[in-house]
């Protein structure tokens, strides 16, 4: 996918527990609904992995299955974007008490080459840090993999715009 982007971190005027995790995955090659996996009926978890420009594993995301971590009564997390599956454009999970490592949003949409697309979204202390990690990079590799999803979504980002001990921004 070439066209993406990460933050990651907290400025400055951010207070502790605010922090923010962003990671874009726009313009991808292609994918249908089942190509992600399935959220919905419970046979998939998915992991945002965050590596640096060696093979370091610097940061890792993990957003459990439907029904893992959903309390009686809660409302599913996990929702089919347009018609159910097979048919819609993909998945989106949506967790306002950031039960899974701070991830609030996880959005994968299908789509023909250059239009699907993925993003995550994660904020507060659950979010493990991984600005610290990426001081010194030249560039950073993100995976978003379902863990049994035929495709895996994968960018390389080699231009650093922010790289501070608390923040960090590429696209």
């Amino acid at each position: 996918m070439p066209s993406c982007g990460v933050i990651a971190g907290s400025s400055k005027e951010t207070p502790p527990g605010e922090e923010k995790l962003v990671a874009k995955f726009l313009k991808g090659t292609g994918a249908t609904q089942t190509e992600h996996g399935d959220p919905l009926g419970g046979s998939t978890a998915y992991r945002l992995c965050v590596w640096d420009d060696g093979p370091n594993l610097v940061g890792s995301y993990l957003v459990d299955r439907a029904g893992d971590l959903c309390s009686a009564g809660s409302a599913d997390w996990w929702k089919s974007i347009g018609k159910a599956p097979p048919d819609g454009k993909g998945y989106k999970y949506r967790d306002k008490d950031l039960a899974s490592d701070g991830i609030s949003l996880i959005l994968l949409k299908g789509g023909a080459p250059g239009r699907s697309q993925a993003l995550v979204k994660g904020k507060g202390s659950g979010v493990p840090p991984v600005a610290v990690a990426l001081q010194g990079t030249t560039s950073v590799r993100l995976q978003l993999i379902g863990d049994d999803a035929p495709q895996c979504v994968e960018a390389i980002f080699s231009d650093i715009k922010k790289a501070e001990p608390d923040f960090f921004k590429a696209k």
